[in-house]
């Protein structure tokens, strides 16, 4: 007997106009956030299925290997950690950290580019267990995004 799949949610018009345009969605909504996870749950794509297509390359940017200071939120209100990335590029970073979190969880970044803050909402993109996990920002503000292209940009040219 062929299980009977249920019809996949219809995506927002953000997530359809930040899909066609191959570039990041910027600020996402939570509803469109939620209703992305419950589109690919209906595709039978969980955390798990996930982890297994890690060795795939999926990036849109390169990363570049550079340490920038990083605090890094799981919460409103938990305090957050004080780490540093190993690589960077436009759309994402990977921290090494012993404590990893899972695949698709959502968290808060403060970047410290040259003395200035980034702030921007990431998910959990990838997991290596006891070595760290690779981000994917989801959300930096218009005000942001340039000075964030600039600092790659100059880590580009060394």
């Amino acid at each position: 007997m062929t299980p009977i799949r249920k019809p996949s949610p219809e995506p927002s018009s953000e997530v359809l106009q930040a899909a066609r345009s191959g570039e990041p969605a910027g600020k996402i909504s939570d509803s469109a956030f939620e209703k992305t996870l419950e589109a690919l749950a209906c595709l039978g794509v969980t955390k798990s299925k996930m982890d297994e297509f890690e060795g795939n390359e999926r990036r849109h940017y390169p990363r570049i290997k550079a340490q920038v200071s990083v605090e890094l939120g799981t919460g409103e209100d938990a305090p957050p950690s004080r780490v540093s990335t190993a690589e960077i590029s436009v759309g994402g970073c990977y921290i090494e950290t012993m404590f990893t979190l899972d695949v698709g969880t959502r968290v808060f970044l403060t970047l410290w580019l040259k003395e200035q803050a980034i702030r921007t909402t990431a998910i959990v993109a990838t997991r290596h267990p006891q070595v760290g996990n690779g981000f994917q920002f989801i959300d930096i503000s218009p005000e942001d995004r340039p000075k964030h292209n600039e600092f790659i940009s100059g880590l580009e040219t060394r």
